[in-house]
C-alpha cells in the first residue's frame, strides 16, 4: 500500500493541478460574460443619448440570453412577453397575480 503524500507535497501540487485549471475552466465560460458587462458600463459611462444606452443593454442582454440558452432563449422570450401582456391586460384587476401563476403554469406544462 503506497504511502500518503505529505501536506507539503499536496499543497505543492494543488496550484498546478487543482486552481490553475479551475480558473481557466470558468475564464473559458465567463469570458464573455464579464466583457459584455464591461462593455455596457463603459458604455454607459459615455455622453451617449438615453436610447442609445437602453438598445445596447438590450442587444447585450439578448446576446447574453443566447450564450446561455441558445435557441431555447426563444422560449424564455416568449414567456416574458407573454407575462407582460398578462400583466398589461390585468393592471386594473386585483387578482392579476393569480392571473399571471396561471399563466406560467399553463405555459410550463404545455411547453
Amino acid at each position: 500500500m503506497p504511502a500518503a503524500p505529505s501536506h507539503q507535497d499536496f499543497f505543492a501540487e494543488l496550484p498546478g493541478g487543482c486552481l490553475l485549471p479551475t480558473v481557466q475552466q470558468g475564464l473559458e465560460q465567463t469570458w464573455q460574460l464579464l466583457l459584455i458587462c464591461l462593455a455596457c458600463r463603459l458604455l454607459w459611462r459615455l455622453g451617449l443619448p438615453s436610447y442609445m444606452k437602453h438598445l445596447s443593454t438590450v442587444a447585450g442582454g439578448f446576446y447574453v440570453l443566447y450564450l446561455f440558452f441558445q435557441l431555447h432563449m426563444v422560449w424564455v422570450v416568449l414567456l416574458s412577453l407573454l407575462c407582460y401582456l398578462i400583466l398589461f391586460l390585468c393592471r386594473h384587476s386585483t387578482i392579476r397575480g393569480t392571473f399571471l401563476c396561471i399563466t406560467v403554469l399553463i405555459y410550463l406544462l404545455l411547453g
